[in-house]
């Protein structure tokens, strides 16, 4: 049984669920994500390792949450890159 998420129609991304809940949960969007390879690491199996990098991060807290730098994410199985619009 496969529980993970998978975006995309031609270029299939897995494994979204963990990084899109620590956005969400941070009210973070219009967040453009460079992914190399076609999965997402899934470090512990929760979001926290994203959303305690995402916190990090200067970016305005005001009603709408912009990014003001990007980020690099660095797992054994994966690399994955936050940057503003």
């Amino acid at each position: 049984n496969n529980h993970s998420v998978t975006v995309g129609k031609q270029n299939h991304l897995h494994v979204v669920e963990h990084l899109f809940s620590a956005l969400s949960g941070l009210n973070l969007y219009d967040v453009r994500i460079d992914v190399y390879g076609n999965e997402i690491p899934f470090f512990d199996g929760s979001s926290q390792d994203f959303a305690r990098s995402l916190e990090e991060l200067d970016y305005d807290r005001g009603r709408s949450l912009h990014m003001t730098r990007s980020v690099e994410v660095v797992a054994e199985e994966g690399i994955i890159s936050y940057s503003p619009l």
